[in-house]
């Protein structure tokens, strides 16, 4: 294999960020907890530059995801669905980037 320059690097991963984006998009969207569908329904990835944003439009997708205390004292317990997303990304991103790099 050719040694790569970190543009070369830096290119094939940027190339790759709609693949990423989309299985990062995927991946939130098996991991969400359902009760209507609508914290489900208000996500949205966008790539801006060479970021990856995803969102969730409801305003209560913080609460769902971190937990919250009740006026009562009582606590919910938060459902954090993008940590097993963002835990499994490195083994879901390094064919992309790898098919990217052969391209060089």
């Amino acid at each position: 294999m050719p040694i790569l320059k970190s543009s070369q690097l830096i290119a094939a991963i940027k190339s790759s960020l709609p693949s990423i984006a989309q299985k990062l998009h995927q991946g939130y969207q098996e991991q969400i907890p359902v009760q209507t569908g609508s914290l489900r329904d208000s996500q949205d990835t966008v790539i801006l530059g060479d970021t990856i944003r995803t969102t969730w439009g409801v305003n209560y997708a913080l609460y769902v995801h971190e937990g919250y205390s009740r006026k009562d004292g009582s606590n919910v317990d938060g459902q954090p669905w993008t940590k097993p997303v963002l835990e499994s990304l490195e083994a879901a991103i390094v064919p992309d980037v790898s098919r990217e790099i052969q391209r060089i």
